[in-house]
Order: C-alpha cells, then structure tokens, then sequence
C-alpha cells in the first residue's frame, strides 16, 4: 500500500468520526445549519494552513477556478441535491443511491483524466460500491425498491455525480499547483455560498435548539477538516480512481464505532458480514493486486 491509498483509507477511519459527531449534533440542529458550520470550519483551517505556507499567493488564476469548479460541484451542488434527496425519497433510498459514486468517478477519470485503472482496481471499486449499498440498504423496511423510483429519485443521482466531479476537478487543480489545502479554503468556501443561496429551494431554516449540539457539529467539522485533508493529498499523489473508492469504506468504520462510543450493537447478520467481506475484499484488491 503506498502513501496515497494509506492517506485514502484513513480518511475514511476519521470520516466515520466525523459522521458519529454529526448525528450527535442534528438532534436538534437542522441540516442546512451541520453543513454550513462543517463547511465553514474545513474552509477555514484550509485557509488558515495555506496562509501560514505563504502558498496562497502562489495560486494562478486556472488553479483557483478547478478550485471553484470543485466547490460548485461537491461542497455546493452536491450537498444540494443530497438535500433535496433525503427530503423527497428518504434518508435510506438517497444513501443507498450516493454509494455509486466511485463508479462515476472511475468513468469521469478515464476520460477526462486519462487514467488506466488496472483490473483489480476496478473490480476493488465494485466490490466496496456493492458493500457500502448493501450495508446502506434495509431490507426489512416496508418501502418497496420500486417506490423509490418516483420523480424526486434524480436528485441523489445528481447528487453521486457532483460528488464524482469535485474529486477530478481537485485533481485538475492539484496537476497545475500542488497547493492542496487552498482546494479546502476554496472549495468549502464556495460550497457555501451556494448552500445560502440555495436555502430558499431547500425550504429549510437555519436553527438549532441546544448549544451543546453546536459543539458537535464544530467536532464534526474538525474532523471533516482531517479527513479532507488527507483524501485531498491522497488525490494529489494517487490515481483518483484510487483513492475515492477507499475513502468510501467509511461506512463499515463508523458501524465499529458506533458500537464502541455511541454503545450502538448491531446485531451481526448476513447483511452485515456480507457487506464488510466485499468492503474489506475490495480494499485488498485495489491496495495489494
């Protein structure tokens, strides 16, 4: 496993933190409010280390616009529609259908990025993609497949792929300067400009009830800071078509987690085994075949 892959897999080990803060904090946080204050504070300490570098003066004008481009798509757009989503399908279909991103993001840099994933490599992103949607999907909900294909399904589509291009367009950015952390000061930053000008479409209002979950969400947003940060080095030295299929292994982290801080037991089914074999397979075929 090189530097890049073990900066890509450990990004997911602090995502799942960062997911466990999160849910803390929206028990009576609303979601809009989460997403600007993780945005805000990834922003920020991007800023803060690019200037303490003396870096971002050294941004040409082409640098600075894969950078927006990244924030308009991920941060931006992306959150949008994944908002959107979860209001008209629902939390579980809308998480199930954002699973699929590696496999857009695996299309989008051959093409665009000219890269040359291996065999392994590609059956690595399909086993973790296949994990992630079955640990994601329950099965004894009383919501049918089929019901989720109503209108509003566009939206978690939409949603994967944003997700997909804000990765590539870093990688754009990342392949003229190789000044990462002004992609965070940058990207969040524009991510919400986008969320507040999209607030009246979202139809959701900043509001939060308890101080308490506010410190969460800051938690949340510094370890979303963490993470960020290692999977946007770990795209500067590594195939992103790499590296984004095992930052998506989050999921099965945050199920340990959960477990050991939150007192959170699953019971062990063959659901679960079977998502955590695929997840785990896939991880040993893109790091080690």
């Amino acid at each position: 496993m090189g530097i890049g892959e073990l900066m890509a897999a450990s990004s997911a080990i602090i995502a799942a933190f960062a997911h466990i803060s999160i849910r803390q904090g929206m028990r009576t946080a609303s979601p809009l409010l989460a997403a600007l204050i993780v945005n805000t504070v990834v922003s920020t300490g991007g800023l803060i280390v690019c200037f303490y570098q003396g870096s971002f003066n050294q941004l040409s004008l082409k640098t600075i616009l894969w950078f927006v481009a990244m924030g308009m798509t991920g941060p931006g757009f992306g959150r949008i529609t994944r908002l959107i989503g979860i209001n008209k399908v629902g939390l579980n279909p809308s998480v199930t259908i954002s699973a699929i991103t590696p496999f857009w993001v695996t299309f989008i840099a051959i093409f665009i990025l000219g890269e040359n994933p291996t065999f392994w490599d590609i059956s690595g992103t399909i086993s973790i993609v296949c994990g992630v949607i079955i640990l994601s999907v329950k099965f004894n909900s009383t919501k049918r497949i089929s019901d989720w294909f109503q209108k509003g399904v566009i939206f978690p589509i939409l949603a994967s792929i944003a997700y997909a291009l804000a990765p590539v367009f870093a990688k754009l950015a990342l392949n003229e300067q190789k000044i990462p952390m002004a992609g965070l000061g940058i990207g969040f930053l524009v991510g919400n400009i986008f969320l507040l000008l999209s607030s009246p479409i979202l139809k959701q209002k900043v509001s939060v009830k308890s101080r308490i979950d506010v410190l969460w969400i800051l938690l949340s947003g510094i370890f979303n800071f963490c993470s960020s940060s290692l999977l946007i080095n770990a795209i500067m030295i590594s195939p992103v078509s790499i590296a984004i299929p095992l930052s998506r292994t989050a999921p099965i982290w945050l199920l340990i987690f959960s477990y050991i801080f939150l007192g959170k037991l699953e019971k062990i089914t063959k659901q679960i085994v079977m998502a955590t074999i695929l997840i785990v397979l896939g991880g040993f075929f893109i790091t080690a075949l």
